[in-house]
């Protein structure tokens, strides 16, 4: 069976235990069983990553798991966000085609390998096949296929910044976020703020975060939410009861 494999980097902050956010890298599969036809799905593993996590950390990690699950030769293609290490690692790991590579600047001239210049013999030597001989010290990553909600997601978020450059609406949005942003960070920095929020709205808020894509909609999501089953008097007695404008 062949299978498409999803990758995602996580970042979550554990405050009970400690005040350290702490990465997990997600990889879960994705098939068409032979008989059925029905789609599946499995998680394959939630890593925790230590230190920096660039490509190679990224590369090394997503291959032991494919190790681990002898699968190495059964991916078709590996769907990730577009965060730079991923694209990195993929890009020196990963095997490539017309899809995820771009093409190379390839000679006109079809002639004879062996060509003379200066009158000096030169016999041209393919250092491709050289250069791709596994040497037994490098690992190979599946093909990469960029997710395309995360595209999406890129696009929007650019042309949505473009509705600034209206003054009014610019300075009602400044507004409203600015309020936003005082409640989210004021939750993110006290577990005891926290705790107040859930006990007066019912619900955890969410908080958005730069590297996560479309959590600032699902945060603004929830605010609204709140307004809608428990009224703006919930919000107004944690803004008087944090001390925070509004």
């Amino acid at each position: 069976q062949r299978s498409y494999v999803h990758s995602r980097f996580h970042c979550y902050d554990n405050r009970l235990l400690e005040r350290k956010a702490k990465g997990f890298l997600g990889v879960t599969a994705h098939w068409v069983d032979p008989n059925s036809l029905e789609r599946c799905s499995v998680a394959l593993a939630c890593k925790q990553l230590k230190g920096a996590h660039t490509f190679d950390v990224l590369g090394s990690s997503l291959n032991e798991i494919h190790s681990e699950f002898g699968i190495q030769n059964k991916i078709i293609r590996t769907t990730t966000d577009n965060g730079s290490n991923f694209l990195k690692a993929f890009r020196m790991y990963g095997e490539q085609d017309e899809n995820n590579n771009s093409p190379s600047d390839e000679s006109e001239d079809d002639g004879d390998e062996d060509q003379e210049l200066d009158g000096v013999e030169v016999d041209f030597v393919d250092v491709t096949s050289i250069l791709n001989e596994d040497d037994g010290l490098q690992f190979q990553l599946p093909k990469h296929h960029r997710c395309a909600c995360h595209l999406l997601n890129l696009v929007s978020t650019v042309d949505a910044a473009k509705a600034t450059s209206n003054d009014a609406f610019k300075r009602l949005s400044r507004s409203a976020f600015s309020k936003c942003y005082a409640l989210w960070n004021k939750c993110g920095r006290s577990f005891s703020a926290a705790e107040l929020i859930k006990d007066v709205c019912k619900i955890q808020l969410i908080r958005p975060n730069a590297t996560r894509w479309n959590s600032l909609f699902l945060a603004v999501e929830r605010i609204l939410r709140i307004v809608k089953e428990q009224g703006a008097g919930a919000l107004r007695t944690v803004f008087a009861s944090l001390k925070l404008p509004m």
